[in-house]
């Protein structure tokens, strides 16, 4: 059976009890309790002895007890038994008189804490309320045995109140609380600045160079201009603070990850012995806290104390935001008492730093441009080797050259090399989920730190086992670093799992949710030949979809070709055009013909109506606000289209309706392919080619008299006085300097009826694939082709009429006999013609 004493010792062997407390609090511990307990007289089921005492006063009756109960040994009595167990031991019942402490602690709970759990102080005070139990008797003889008091015939009643407990001074676990209190005023800032040894660095930075040194960071290939730049600036004597530059994801970071690789192997004598730390101002504003003057001071004279230190400050841009940390900053920056490397975009730069000249001088800036396709194939193929580990998957041949192109063509809105990572990346996850295999490496490093964390958890149960304890945190960060040292292994290793091409195309599709066309998965030779194939169809093409206007695509399939094969000016673009001709005869057809053969689509067109820049101050819609103005640091619509799309077909539709200022505005374009945006970023066009369009002279033919069609004559428009109409309207309209900077002047010949008809039998064919997607089928006679050709056809509007003309004489009727129940899905219906109008004739399925 288990009785109040064996309660007693049990919870004695515990540290941190408020019963322990308690008994310390009188000098009753474990040790005297156990001794009295082992002098003790078992009396059995006996009752225990008492001493007569009535025929005595008050006084001398509590001395007398008082001497006989410390003089006498304690009579140990067997318990009542209950019929009520433990849950922890239900092998021995517990006595009558500790079932009626445990229910008094559960009351207690229920009243004090009924979200909590039985407090060892609430069993100290059962046990003071059962005079009769073993654990009263010793507790109130060694009690009475430290002459703290005389005898009482309440006992222990008045000794272990409640009242206590209310103050929480003894209650289970105090001194874990006080220590975590402890703990956390130590973690304080203002408790680490009070200490000399606290370094502030070493607090909010991670040392990149430590981690090269381990094996965590990932090679850096490709970037060794940029890394001698930064190399250079950190190295002077003053100002010696650098910023890179650059979009998300063309490898800012990985820049001074390099750096810190390179110092980390010896390899750059003037940096030799030096440390990167990365922090972030978030970071540092989070520690400051409201001691942000102390810390700050603090920090500035551990900067300049640590010589052997070099900041890097990603998001650098959020300094601007910190004007007087900016402003403490700024003179110990230009003595070299800082090094700091920063790093930022270009738009983020100029809105928030770029006004502090004072700030933005102290820095060397460094431009990271995008890597060229062949350059982010060479940096991808040598880390590949770190995915193909993660993922226990082999890239086959070809496939990353192949995810390197698809990511530039379809992942416009990001950059090389970050967009291409993720293109791989996502290959080798898809691949690995469709073989249901898991990321061996996150499991077995999951795994050995789940057996270190229950080995850490067993040691801290045991008392003075703070070695072992620190010996497992040890090897938990041990393992952290080896499982990064593993994660960036570029040794290559075979695996029976394979990512091929078709797995980069689903990676891109669903990635982009865009469909990837079959020309655009060739690689290597398969992609030279398939290129110099296009460029020797490319004239045939354009004429087969621009019809009969054969001088104005052969000049510009010309121009792509010598582009391609290397026969231009790399400073200039690949060519700037201008079409000229009546409305409607193929001039912005063309230009959308020519994306969509380039660029694979339509969609890709830079298209600009210029009739919406015919103020001045709309200029700044193209190439983005100035400082100072609403909208500045957004860019402009034409920079930011180019930007995204360097390769794409510029439309400028209309350019005499624009402002006189836009043409200023295109003559460093025209010449030099550069334009510079409204933050001060030029704009590469090289790669574009750009297409002017006008319909100047248009109304000096209409004026004409000899110009239109003649019943007697002919119906054709003569080509030369149209030419000699438009050339003249042109050199009327445009200054020399525009005009001379323009590869070619195209006039585009109004159509002849021949071409007419081709054009209407070209627009009906596509009415009948459009039609047929609906569920009926429809043909066209010759006739009902050569009467809507000569009721829609307009000289003067070319063959956009023609379009209004399918519109009216043949959707609206069809539509008709669709509401009126005369026509059915997959019914055929069969245009013709009596001479005046169209008939239709439906034939039922």
């Amino acid at each position: 059976m288990i009785e109040t004493q064996d309660i007693l010792f049990c919870i004695l062997d515990i540290c941190d009890t408020g019963m322990g407390y308690a008994l310390g609090y009188y000098s009753l511990t474990k040790s005297k309790l156990l001794r009295e307990y082992s002098k003790g007289k078992f009396i059995g089921s006996e009752q225990r002895c008492t001493l007569e005492t009535d025929e005595l006063k008050d006084f001398s009756k509590r001395r007398v007890m008082h001497e006989w109960i410390t003089s006498s040994p304690v009579e140990i009595i067997q318990e009542p038994s209950s019929s009520y167990y433990l849950s922890e031991c239900d092998e021995f019942p517990i006595s009558e008189y500790l079932k009626l402490i445990f229910d008094f602690a559960e009351e207690m709970r229920l009243q004090n804490s009924p979200d909590g759990v039985i407090d060892s102080y609430w069993l100290l005070s059962g046990i003071s309320q059962e005079q009769e139990t073993n654990a009263h008797q010793l507790i109130y003889k060694q009690y009475l045995s430290t002459g703290r008091s005389s005898y009482s015939e309440d006992g222990l009643l008045d000794v272990f109140t409640n009242s206590w407990f209310r103050f929480r001074d003894l209650s289970d676990g105090k001194a874990e609380r006080e220590r975590a209190s402890k703990e956390r005023r130590a973690a304080h800032i203002s408790s680490k600045l009070s200490n000399p040894d606290y370094s502030l660095l070493n607090d909010i930075a991670t040392d990149i160079t430590l981690k090269a040194r381990n094996g965590e960071l990932m090679e850096v290939v490709g970037r060794d201009d940029e890394i001698r730049k930064v190399e250079i600036a950190l190295t002077r004597r003053d100002k010696n603070n650098v910023v890179l530059l650059g979009d998300g994801g063309v490898g800012k970071s990985a820049i001074v990850d390099g750096i810190a690789m390179r110092i980390a192997r010896d390899e750059v004598l003037s940096l030799k012995g030096k440390k990167i730390l990365q922090f972030s101002l978030n970071d540092l504003s989070a520690t400051f806290g409201v001691f942000s003057s102390e810390c700050i001071k603090r920090f500035i004279e551990e900067m300049k104390r640590e010589k052997d230190v070099i900041l890097f400050i990603d998001e650098v841009h959020m300094l601007g935001r910190a004007k007087h940390l900016t402003d403490l900053l700024k003179p110990l920056m230009a003595r070299g008492d800082f090094r700091i490397i920063g790093a930022t975009t270009p738009m983020e730069w100029s809105a928030y730093v770029s006004g502090d000249t004072a700030f933005v001088r102290r820095f060397e800036k460094v431009i990271v441009e995008e890597p060229s396709i062949e350059d982010t194939i060479k940096i991808v193929e040598t880390v590949a080797p770190a995915y193909e580990n993660f993922h226990h998957a082999n890239f086959e041949n070809d496939t990353i050259e192949l995810a390197v192109k698809l990511a530039k063509k379809y992942l416009k809105s990001e950059k090389l090399p970050d967009s291409a990572f993720t293109i791989i990346d996502n290959a080798g996850a898809l691949v690995r989920i469709e073989a249901n295999q898991e990321v061996t490496l996150i499991r077995d490093y999951q795994n050995e730190v789940d057996e270190l964390k229950k080995e850490l958890e067993i040691a801290q149960g045991i008392e003075y086992n703070e070695v072992a304890v620190e010996e497992i945190r040890r090897k938990l960060n041990l393992k952290l670093t080896e499982f990064q040292g593993a994660r960036n292994n570029l040794t290559s290793t075979h695996y029976d799992l394979k990512i091929t091409k078709d797995d980069i195309k689903k990676a891109v599709e669903h990635k982009t949710n865009l469909k990837v066309k079959n020309q655009d998965m060739k690689v290597g030779k398969d992609a030279d030949n398939q290129e110099l194939l296009r460029l020797s169809n490319l004239k045939s093409i354009l004429a087969e979809k621009v019809i009969d206007q054969s001088d104005a695509t052969n000049s510009i399939a010309e121009a792509v070709i010598r582009s391609k094969t290397g026969f231009r000016n790399p400073k200039r673009p690949i060519g700037v055009f201008l079409f000229l001709g009546t409305s409607g005869v193929g001039k912005t057809e063309t230009a959308k013909v020519l994306s969509e053969e380039l660029t694979g689509s339509v969609e890709d067109l830079i298209r600009l109506d210029m009739s919406e820049y015919q103020q001045e101050h709309e200029v700044s819609k193209l190439i983005g606000a100035p400082p100072g103005y609403v909208g500045f640091g957004k860019g402009g619509i034409l920079t930011n289209a180019v930007k995204s799309n360097p390769k794409s077909v510029v439309l400028l539709d209309e350019i005499e309706k624009a402002h006189p200022k836009v043409y200023d505005l295109m003559l460093q374009v025209f010449d030099d392919g550069i334009l510079t945006d409204g933050m001060g970023q030029k704009v590469d066009f090289t790669n574009t080619i750009i297409i002017l369009t006008s319909n100047l002279g248009l109304n000096a033919i209409k004026k004409d008299k000899r110009v239109g069609f003649t019943m007697v004559e002919t119906n054709e428009i003569c080509e030369q006085i149209i030419r000699e109409q438009t050339m003249e309207a042109v050199h009327n309209f445009f200054r020399p300097e525009l005009l001379n900077r323009i590869d070619e002047i195209v006039t585009f010949k109004p159509f002849s009826e021949s071409t007419i008809l081709r054009i209407t039998r070209l627009l009906l064919e596509k009415e009948i694939e459009m039609i047929k997607k609906s569920g009926y089928e429809l043909e066209c006679t010759e006739k009902a082709v050569e009467l809507l050709a000569t009721r829609t056809y307009d000289p003067e509007n070319g063959a956009r009429p023609i379009r209004r003309g399918i519109t009216k004489l043949i959707e609206t009727p069809l539509s008709e006999l669709i509401i009126n129940n005369r026509l059915n899905k997959g019914d055929k219906v069969i245009i013709d013609s009596d001479g005046v109008e169209l008939v239709f004739e439906v034939l039922s399925q």
